[in-house]
């Protein structure tokens, strides 16, 4: 097996793509994918969270979903989500040019994929909160 993935490395590294032949996948690491994992579960809390302020605007208004989804997402006007807008088009350049090719690098990914989901979060708690009045932060 050794032979076999030197081989493939010396072919690789002979046609100049060696780092796209034998690239490292986060998904290989035990800690990144746990990470991720937590980071759906994030989610899918502030999902719920935004779901919450839906409802109360379909209660408060007599509205559908559709409806009330809407007037939730405009409730907060751009001057009042401009610094985690600011801080989410931040994070996203940083994150979407990476091309993890070592576990450090997907350790640094992660940190910014979790720093990303924490802002969102903070955005929708603050949209909830202009919304029903109230905070919506986990008890």
């Amino acid at each position: 097996m050794n032979r076999f993935l030197k081989h493939a490395g010396i072919a690789c590294a002979a046609l100049g793509v060696y780092t796209s032949c034998l690239a490292y996948d986060c998904n290989d690491s035990e800690t990144y994918r746990n990470g991720r994992r937590e980071l759906d579960l994030v989610r899918q809390s502030y999902t719920a969270h935004l779901g919450t302020a839906v409802a109360f605007v379909q209660r408060q208004k007599g509205v559908d979903f559709d409806s009330a989804l809407k007037q939730v997402m405009q409730t907060a006007t751009p001057s009042q989500t401009r610094i985690y807008d600011e801080q989410l088009d931040a994070l996203g350049a940083r994150i979407k040019p990476m091309k993890p090719d070592s576990p450090q690098a997907c350790d640094t990914l992660l940190t910014l994929q979790q720093q990303y989901g924490d802002v969102s979060r903070q955005k929708i708690e603050f949209i909830v909160k202009l919304v029903t009045g109230e905070d919506s932060a986990p008890r």
